[in-house]
C-alpha cells in the first residue's frame, strides 16, 4: 500500500475494514478531487461514476455531491461545484437538497429566474414542505 503524500491510503484501510457508507464516501470524495485535479470536470464526473460500480449504493447518498459542490462553489472553483449540483440534481431529482443546492447555485451564477422555476417545480408537487417554502420564499426576495 503506497503511503506517499496522499491520505488515500488511510481511507483504502477504512474501506477494507468497514461496512460503513461514509468510510466509501470520504474515499469517493477524495478520488473525486483527485480526479479533478489530474484530469479536470469531466475526468471527475467520470470518475464519479465509475466508483459507483464499486461501492455500497448508501455511500452515494444526496450529500455526498453537495458536500463537495460547495466546497469547491465556496473555495472560487464555482464552475466546478455548480456541474456537481447539476450532476447531483441529475442523480437524485426528487431530493430536496439536491433541487435546493441547485437552486442556491443557479442564483449565485445569474440565473435567478431557473433558480426560482427549481424552487416552483419542487413547491408544486410539495406544497406543505416547509424548507421547500422558504427556499422559494427566499428567492423571490432576493
Amino acid at each position: 500500500m503506497n503511503q506517499g503524500g496522499s491520505p488515500a491510503w488511510i481511507h483504502t484501510l477504512n474501506v477494507e475494514y468497514s461496512d460503513d457508507p461514509a468510510a466509501h464516501g470520504g474515499l469517493i470524495k477524495l478520488r473525486m478531487l483527485q480526479a479533478l485535479e489530474s484530469d479536470g470536470i469531466a475526468g471527475m464526473v467520470a470518475r464519479y461514476h465509475a466508483l459507483k460500480a464499486g461501492h455500497p449504493t448508501e455511500a452515494f447518498g444526496p450529500l455526498l455531491i453537495g458536500e463537495v459542490a460547495w466546497r469547491l462553489f465556496r473555495g472560487g472553483q464555482e464552475e466546478v461545484g455548480f456541474r456537481l449540483f447539476e450532476l447531483d440534481h441529475a442523480e437524485h431529482p426528487q431530493r430536496f437538497v439536491a433541487i435546493e443546492n441547485l437552486a442556491w447555485g443557479s442564483d449565485l451564477t445569474g440565473d435567478h429566474e431557473r433558480a426560482i422555476r427549481l424552487a416552483e417545480r419542487w413547491g408544486a408537487g410539495n406544497p406543505d414542505h416547509e424548507s421547500g417554502r422558504r427556499l422559494l420564499s427566499d428567492l423571490r426576495e432576493g
